[in-house]
């Protein structure tokens, strides 16, 4: 599950909760329907935005983290996720931020599917069991 998480975005814009909500949604569609991440949904693109309270949002800078590393998603599987989340910023920067004049995306960490590990409770399994199992994923 991609988190994208940006910084830099100013807070108090005119339209206020709309315009951040139609950001996120922008960028999670620009995740999802990136070529080579086909089976990443829509639903499954968390997006953050940590309000920019001491510039006057001149730079939009944002990270993508958690995403699965695979053999078919290559370095171009990824310049074409951040180009995506960038042609989005433009577009949000220029009608609502006239002083940008920096976005910025980058995938900075991929996962492997090795390194999640998943501890589930038993209770919540339906089992009366009164330790956790550890589930590792291959």
């Amino acid at each position: 599950m991609p988190i994208i998480t940006g910084k830099g975005v100013p807070a108090g814009l005119e339209k206020g909760k709309k315009v951040y909500d139609q950001l996120k949604h922008d960028i999670a569609v620009a995740a999802a329907t990136t070529r080579g991440l086909e089976d990443i949904g829509f639903d499954e693109v968390e997006v953050f935005l940590i309000s920019d309270l001491g510039t006057v949002g001149n730079a939009l800078v944002f990270e993508v983290t958690g995403i699965f590393e695979r053999p078919d998603r290559t370095p171009e599987v990824y310049r074409r996720l951040e180009e995506n989340i960038c042609r989005v910023l433009r577009s949000f920067a220029s009608k609502w931020i006239p002083a940008c004049t920096t976005v910025e995306a980058e995938v900075i960490h991929k996962m492997k599917p090795k390194d999640l590990t998943l501890y589930v409770r038993p209770d919540i399994l339906g089992l009366r069991i009164r330790r956790f199992k550890r589930i590792r994923f291959k």
